[in-house]
């Protein structure tokens, strides 16, 4: 705004800078520049007689350019806030900040340490230049600063049965219903899975198998918790090793039965093995007509829960038979004569049996002295028995009267 003044009224002509001219008496040069620094020189005419010129000097300061302002955003809360202002006017000027929950600085590069959520939001600052106090528009910038997640109090369910998924871990102090990344080695093997917690801001890492888990952390939007381990998740207790009974020792041709039980709580599951190629999934299997091949060790464990037992077995003797008993068949004797006890031959160490039947039937008290009252055949049997009590076939002799 430039004034002039005189005590005769008239009209008044102006000229200055940057080919300024205006006939009012106090012009007003809105939006100036820098350019528009100088002289300016005005005369005033009255009756049609001008006057000596007058004169003054118009200086003009730059207004600082709007500065650019950035910061270090989105950050996570307890980091440091890095706030930064540029400008391309030259020259010493001062700075200005102002921003949320009270902050004020005079720097052109403030920080500020240890922030919390409460540091979101807009951030301004203005300069205003050493030469004429000239100050330039507001610069800001928009700070978001994240919740750092802290997590507590890791709650172990272990698997319900060996080798399953059936395991998890749980997280306290998060946001409810917040979905977070999580980070954490199983057997020092990196691991990672996703997962919402829930109303109560509990986080739950399920479908977990026994191991050692460590250096759990959980993320959101970029910003990762404290870490928390080792937990250690375990398989259920295996049961004790399966206890054995069997009909021990046998005769080639009778039949096995073997029978096993656990004394540890739940359903069991059994796995045998045995010589010959044996195996069977039932808890007491039977072999009918054994022979030698079938001899020797079996093996039983128990499974309950997936928990397989250490192995119980057994050792099982399969006697042979005895054999047949050597004969002389038929034996003839004539109506009235005196008989003789019948006899046959034994393998050392052998016993002989008596029968009047092919099979089954009582053992006689002794080798039978035939009747030859009355013509006709009779048939009798024999058999012997080894040592370890294995009875043979059975032998026919025929009395012929």
């Amino acid at each position: 705004t430039l004034t002039a003044s005189t005590v005769a009224g008239g009209t008044y002509n102006w000229s200055g800078p940057n080919s300024f001219s205006n006939t009012t008496q106090n012009p007003v040069i809105s939006n100036v520049t820098v350019a528009a620094s100088g002289t300016y020189i005005v005369t005033v005419t009255v009756a049609g007689c001008i006057s000596a010129p007058a004169n003054t000097t118009v200086t003009i300061n730059q207004t600082p350019a709007t500065p650019s302002v950035s910061g270090n955003t989105p950050l996570c809360s307890g980091n440091t806030l890095f706030l930064n202002a540029g400008t391309t006017t030259p020259g010493t000027m001062s700075f200005a900040w102002t921003g949320p929950n009270g902050f004020t600085s005079a720097l052109q590069n403030p920080t500020i340490p240890n922030v919390t959520q409460a540091a979101t939001g807009v951030y301004s600052v203005v300069f205003t230049a050493a030469n004429g106090n000239c100050i330039s528009a507001s610069g800001s910038v928009s700070i978001v600063v994240n919740g750092t997640p802290a997590i507590t109090n890791g709650i172990l369910t272990n698997p319900t049965a060996c080798g399953s998924a059936t395991g998890s871990i749980s997280f306290a102090g998060l946001l409810a219903s917040a979905f977070y990344t999580i980070n954490f080695t199983k057997n020092t093997i990196p691991q990672s899975a996703t997962g919402t917690s829930n109303s109560s801001g509990i986080l739950i890492l399920p479908n977990l198998t026994a191991g050692i888990y460590n250096n759990f952390t959980v993320t959101i939007s970029g910003c990762v918790s404290n870490a928390l381990g080792p937990f250690t998740l375990t398989d259920p207790s295996p049961p004790s090793a399966p206890l054995i009974t069997a009909n021990n020792p046998l005769c080639a041709g009778a039949t096995l039965i073997l029978s096993a039980s656990t004394q540890s709580p739940g359903p069991a599951t059994y796995q045998w093995t045995g010589p010959n190629g044996f195996t069977s999934t039932l808890q007491n299997p039977a072999i009918t007509n054994i022979a030698a091949i079938n001899g020797g060790a079996y093996f039983v464990n128990a499974t309950i829960n997936n928990c397989v037992s250490p192995s119980a077995s057994v050792l099982i003797a399969v006697n042979p038979q005895g054999l047949l008993p050597g004969v002389i068949t038929p034996v003839n004797y004539c109506i009235g004569t005196a008989a003789n006890p019948l006899s046959a031959a034994a393998n050392t160490g052998n016993s002989l049996n008596w029968y009047n039947s092919a099979t089954g039937g009582p053992i006689l008290p002794g080798a039978p002295i035939p009747s030859t009252a009355v013509a006709g055949s009779t048939f009798y049997y024999v058999s012997q028995t080894t040592s370890a009590g294995c009875e043979g076939p059975r032998a026919l002799i025929q009395v012929k009267i």
